[in-house]
């Protein structure tokens, strides 16, 4: 083997085993390594400075390490390897090491592993929903301790002193073996239903100082009635490079699962408070991993599940381990190299020599020396197993069909045992320590049999022992007291008791009352006392006399059930309207468990043998005022004989309801009066009314009410009478009332808006089928009726202006509707002008002037050819008489130019060009 090949494997080892020990006891030994030089390779020489800079030592530790105050044992174990290095230095001692600064006993390499950054920098996040996560990359996180409520807080780093409010437990992870605790840890998912799902993920290559990922874990869990695989969930992976799980490393909490789960104080949710696990991760030194967790609500989005992480990473260690049983010895034996010597510390040490023979156990620590100054440390462990011990339970003696409670032991180095020897039944097995034994037909015809316990064969050297117990079966005692009988008062009992097996005799107990001849005869005969008899019942026990040997005694026991006379009560007699049914109450006691009723023509539901049974009368009954009705008991089984009980029931008579309305049809809104024309027999009074106007929401309690009716249609009228006996009728008058329906007025005028120059509008008639009347008032002053449907209208056409046009409609019930329509009269614009006139006086197209419609602004110039203005008007009605300027003369014969500015009553700016001619 190289030398460095052999120290980096002997460091590996080396910080393995001190892992599992003692951090402190392992820093201060990698320390011994670097300053002794057990690594070293060539010595060199550096120049340095004369004073030791502790404060570079602090801040190179916190560059490398994290917090001084969270690693305290580390930060020793570092200053001083540092002062080891400066005073090496120094002297030019100091010799370069295989690796390059101190070791990395906490997060190291590991980066934000632990979270102590308070942040989740060197992770990273995704969610989605269960199932299927989780497809969403990136964190959802509402800050630092954000609410477990908190349905946006699905990655939260948590820090204080808080606890989960359904677990109890600290929301920052405990401190774990050799480290500080630390201020942060991360929920993962929240307490907010909705089937959301969470992951948080990182990669880190395994090396020699950060080959065991050490995490920390808690869960918190709705339990609902779900199927696994739609249940809340929370998951640990470890993957490989290649992305597999790397074995056993893969944990899943389930609600409702196997693994073992603390119920909280909040309704129907489990949790498992702070665990840790190691995970040895030496067989990926140099590839990388991933680390996963995973909450996940059910998939229906009814439940909740969530959970906090925390993580470190460390060396692993791999210690060898021997083992010897008390009293004997093992002999180690250290790995063989040419010229190596050996020096070996521990219980009943110092030995030397490669391989030694011990007979304690501890902790043994090989030095090895080699000739090149080359030092290695093997460390082996030998555990001393105790022998294996057993106990089986002493000899038995038990009654033919009892079982044998077995509770034998086992200790030392065994931890289980097996019993053998019986053909009966081991239950729940033959593996169980304390187990029972029902041993078999062919045992107990045997009367005896033998069982022996066998420790298992535990690990290690120590060999299986065993112990026998015997176990001897006895008969057992049989008894009868007879079978239980029934009797009834003031009867005797004849006693029919019996025993057998090893039983001899027996003697009666229990009853208050008198054996005759005495109590130890079988067939005694029993007379019940006071007490027994009005208790309605004695409970006599034969016993067997207790035969000698396991078997107990036996007793049978006999109930003596005495009845009493039976009784029957028929109940009240009672008043019922006519026609009503009558509910009975009827009872029985003593020893009466039922009874039927006679004595009536009517019919009995569901039948007569019904204590409360419904009895409607027949038509006979009703008319004869009263009838009387039988409750018979039922025959009791024994001697006891039936009761009856008679009840005489009366009838009132019924109201005899009608009424009439003053007005049964009209138009909407219909209004009507009622007049109640309802009698009763006899001496009775009607007392209450009850109207019911068919409109699902009228209601009347006076006797002669009013009502009026909205909506057309026909409507039933129902009168509920009620007497001062509570009596009552009801009559429904079918389509009492008939409301019209009310025709439909509308029209549409065409067009819907005209002009000053066309004001003619058709009024387009679209009112319903049954109009036969129609009143026109279209809001100029003129109206029109009756019998045009759709007539035109001419408004008037001076100015522009809006009319409202009112339709009034009939149909053939007298029945109207009315509906106005607004139309509008809008201006206009025209503009018209000549292209000749002649100016010669005949009063027949003497000038020149233009004309229109709907101009506001007007300017009129003429031209002349050289384009001198020789008129202009500025109003419409400015005309020109041919003469330039106002003068005297009429221009001569020509063509002259002219030119129109104007606006409109839209006030918008027309400009016209053009000629006209001057003729004769």
């Amino acid at each position: 083997m190289e030398k460095n090949q052999f120290s980096e494997t002997f460091l590996i080892k080396l910080t393995v085993w001190f892992s599992n020990t003692n951090l402190s006891l392992f820093n201060t030994f990698i320390l011994f390594i670097f300053a002794t030089g057990l690594l070293a390779q060539n010595p060199i020489k550096t120049n340095i400075s004369e004073k030791f800079d502790e404060k570079a030592v602090l801040q190179e530790f916190r560059k490398r390490e994290g917090s001084e105050l969270k690693y305290p044992k580390a930060y020793e174990s570092f200053l001083s390897y540092k002062k080891q290095e400066f005073e090496g230095k120094k002297n030019g001692t100091w010799q370069k090491k295989s690796i390059s600064g101190p070791p990395t006993l906490a997060s190291g390499e590991c980066g934000n592993i632990d979270f102590e950054t308070g942040d989740l920098s060197d992770w990273t996040g995704s969610s989605g929903n269960n199932p299927g996560c989780c497809g969403t990359p990136g964190f959802v996180s509402n800050g630092v301790n954000a609410g477990v409520n908190d349905g946006n807080a699905r990655h939260t780093i948590v820090s204080g002193v808080g606890l989960d409010p359904c677990g109890g437990f600290p929301v920052v992870a405990p401190p774990m073996p050799g480290y500080v605790q630390g201020t942060y840890s991360c929920r993962l998912g929240n307490a907010v239903a909705g089937n959301q799902a969470e992951r948080l993920e990182t990669v880190f290559t395994p090396s020699p100082t950060n080959n065991v990922f050490t995490y920390q874990y808690a869960v918190v869990l709705e339990n609902p009635p779900h199927d696994p695989d739609d249940q809340p969930f929370f998951r640990v992976e470890i993957l490989d490079g290649n992305g597999n799980p790397i074995p056993c490393t893969t944990i899943t909490y389930i609600a409702g699962g196997d693994f073992t789960f603390e119920n909280s104080t909040c309704v129907g949710v489990q949790y498992k408070p702070w665990a840790t696990v190691s995970v040895d991760l030496v067989a990926h030194i140099g590839n990388p991993v991933t680390i996963r967790f995973t909450s996940a609500d059910c998939t229906a989005g009814g439940h909740y599940g969530y959970g906090y992480v925390n993580t470190e990473c460390s060396a692993l260690v791999v210690t060898q381990q021997d083992s010897l049983c008390v009293g004997s010895s093992v002999t180690l034996s250290a790995p063989l190299e040419d010229n190596n010597t050996y020096s070996w510390t521990g219980p009943g040490g110092p030995y030397n020599g490669r391989v030694i023979n011990v007979t304690q156990a501890g902790t043994y620590d090989v030095t090895m020396l080699s000739s090149t100054g080359c030092v290695k440390l093997i460390s082996y462990v030998v555990v001393e197993y105790p022998t294996a011990f057993v106990n089986a339970i002493p000899d038995q003696t038990i009654c033919n069909g009892e079982t044998v409670a077995l509770s034998g032991s086992v200790g030392g180095a065994a931890t289980s045992g097996t019993w053998t020897g019986g053909t009966g039944v081991f239950t729940p097995n033959n593996t169980t320590l304390n187990c029972t034994y029902a041993p078999s037909a062919a045992e107990i015809t045997a009367g005896t049999l033998t069982l022996t316990l066998t420790t298992n064969d535990p690990a290690g050297p120590c060999p299986a022992v065993s112990e026998q117990t015997i176990i001897t079966i006895e008969p057992v005692a049989t008894v009868t007291a007879g079978s239980d009988q029934t009797i009834c008062n003031g009867n005797t009992v004849i006693l029919g008791g019996s025993f057998g097996g090893s039983a001899s005799n027996g003697s009666w107990s229990g009853g208050t009352g008198t054996f005759t001849p005495n109590n130890l005869s079988p067939g005694a005969v029993y007379t019940p006392a006071a007490a027994e008899v009005l208790a309605g019942t004695a409970a006599l026990t034969f016993t067997t006399d207790d035969p000698a040997g396991a078997c107990s005694s036996v007793n049978d026991q006999m109930i003596i059930t005495i009845n009493q006379l039976p009784t029957a009560n028929a109940g009240s007699g009672q008043y019922v309207c006519t026609g009503a049914t009558i509910s009975l109450a009827g009872s029985v006691g003593g020893t009466a468990t039922s009874g039927a009723w006679s004595g009536g023509g009517g019919s009995y539901s569901p039948n007569n043998t019904a204590l409360n049974a419904i009895y409607t009368p027949s038509a006979a009954e009703y008319a004869s005022d009263s009838i009387i009705l039988t409750l018979t008991t039922n025959d009791p089984a024994g001697p006891c004989t039936p009761s009856l009980s008679n009840v005489k029931f009366h009838f009132y008579p019924l109201p005899v309801v009608d009424f009439s309305v003053d007005d049964p049809s009209g138009c909407p809104e219909h209004c009507v009066n009622f007049t109640d024309l309802t009698i009763i027999a006899g001496n009775d009074s009607i007392t209450g009314w009850s109207w019911d106007f068919g409109e699902g929401n009228s209601y009347s309690s006076i006797k002669n009410p009013g009502n009026c009716f909205s909506d057309p249609g026909f409507y039933d009228i129902k009168l509920i009478a009620t007497s001062n006996n509570g009596c009552t009728s009801t009559l429904i008058k079918p389509q009492m009332i008939e409301v019209f329906q009310v025709p439909v007025a509308e029209f549409s005028p065409d067009p819907a808006n005209a002009t000053v120059i066309d004001p003619s509008i058709t009024m387009k008639n679209q009112s319903s089928s049954d109009v036969n009347y129609w009143h026109w008032d279209f809001g100029d002053g003129d109206t029109l009726a009756p019998s045009t449907a759709s007539p035109l209208h001419l408004f008037p056409s001076e100015i522009s202006a809006s009319y409202l046009v009112t339709l009034i409609v009939h149909n053939a019930n007298g029945c109207y509707d009315t509906i106005p329509h607004t139309v509008f009269i809008g201006p206009e614009f025209t503009f018209f002008i000549p292209n000749a006139f002649t100016p010669n006086g005949d009063g027949i197209n003497d000038k020149f002037y233009g004309s229109g419609v709907g101009i506001t602004e007007y300017d009129l110039w003429i031209f002349d050819r050289w384009g001198n203005t020789i008129f202009h008007g500025d109003d419409l009605d400015d005309q020109w008489n041919g003469k330039a300027n106002s003068g005297d003369a009429v221009a001569q014969i020509d063509v002259y130019v002219w030119k129109v500015e104007l606006t409109d009553v839209f006030k918008k700016v027309h400009t016209y060009l053009g000629t006209v001619t001057i003729a004769k």
